[in-house]
């Protein structure tokens, strides 16, 4: 899965192309959040 990682006034965030790879099913989208977000075990955000 493709993502890019930003950040801003001390903020992080992941941003995912739904267009051009993998669909997360809206009701998923809030539990693969929790789980990518957290530092130190994933991507971090």
């Amino acid at each position: 899965m493709k993502f890019t990682k930003m950040h801003s006034l001390g903020n992080d965030y992941i941003v995912i192309n739904e267009y051009q790879g993998i669909k997360i099913d809206e009701d998923l989208k809030g539990e693969f959040s929790r789980k990518v977000c957290r530092r130190g075990f994933s991507v971090g955000a």
